[in-house]
């Protein structure tokens, strides 16, 4: 039971659940504000609308479906359009380095708070994490035929984790608004995802990682190859740097709105 709009409208009406297993609402973070910076600005409270889910709901498991850029529908009325316009429910930053690195972050907060299951976006097209084999038939939508989206990566790399029967590490970041990550741990690997919000370049220290690693493996997902990887995703897994760890602590640099996967191998 829930609603398929926001959490607002759960909050709002409050519906009878005590029939239902679970409560579900729907999470777009584009209402009021429409820049990048406030779309950062939505991911911790993104987890805070978890929380208060389960305030209201105690006994239920809470259900995030599904997490799109932009809201599906507009239950006041949908405006008209100029037919070189995109629909008002997509979102360029659907096929963005960017998109992938706020997709991490999304990640990170509502799993951090306890949702029993979330999901995002569609399968393909436009507010898809694939382009279909036509490919987008307007221009202000920039994409190749076929080919993958970046923050297609994001679910291939966790996709293998939680397969792994990897757990969720609670992660915390400094400067949150500039870059943040998520943490798996299996009984083999521990895999990172660390994505930089910001067109700068940035400096990134990992901390409380086990004292006894001294390496890891890397994978870059940034302007210089993303094109690359987005027509050969197979590829991209293959094209690893090696990283130093000393002292449970690693050093490294991210790029303009890159997204690292890091590999620690653990036993």
């Amino acid at each position: 039971i829930g609603t398929d709009l926001f959490f607002t409208e759960l909050n709002r009406g409050r519906p009878d659940a005590s029939e239902a297993s679970g409560v579900c609402f729907s999470i777009n973070p584009q209402i009021h504000a429409f820049d990048n910076q406030s779309l950062i600005e939505t991911l911790e409270i993104q987890g805070t609308t978890v929380t208060s889910a389960k305030h209201l709901y105690p006994k239920h498991d809470i259900i995030v479906s599904p997490v799109t850029f932009k809201k599906r529908s507009n239950p006041w009325g949908q405006p008209s359009l100029h037919p070189d316009e995109l629909p008002p429910e997509v979102c360029r930053r659907q096929m963005s380095l960017f998109g992938a690195g706020w997709t991490v972050g999304s990640i990170k907060y509502l799993s951090q708070s306890g949702a029993k299951s979330i999901t995002y976006y569609e399968t393909t097209g436009w507010r898809g994490v694939t382009e279909t084999q036509k490919g987008s038939e307007n221009k202000k939508f920039y994409s190749h035929a076929g080919a993958v989206f970046p923050l297609y990566f994001i679910f291939e790399k966790l996709g293998k984790a939680i397969r792994r029967k990897g757990e969720l590490l609670f992660t915390n970041s400094s400067e949150p608004l500039v870059v943040d990550g998520t943490v798996f741990q299996d009984n083999k690997y521990i895999t990172l995802l660390i994505s930089n919000f910001q067109e700068k370049s940035t400096a990134v220290t990992v901390k409380g990682l086990p004292s006894t690693v001294c390496s890891a493996t890397v994978s870059r997902l940034n302007t210089e190859t993303i094109e690359k990887a987005l027509h050969a995703p197979e590829k991209f897994w293959k094209e690893k740097e090696n990283q130093s760890a000393k002292n449970g602590t690693m050093s490294l640099s991210l790029q303009s709105y890159e997204t690292l996967f890091i590999n620690i191998r653990i036993s």
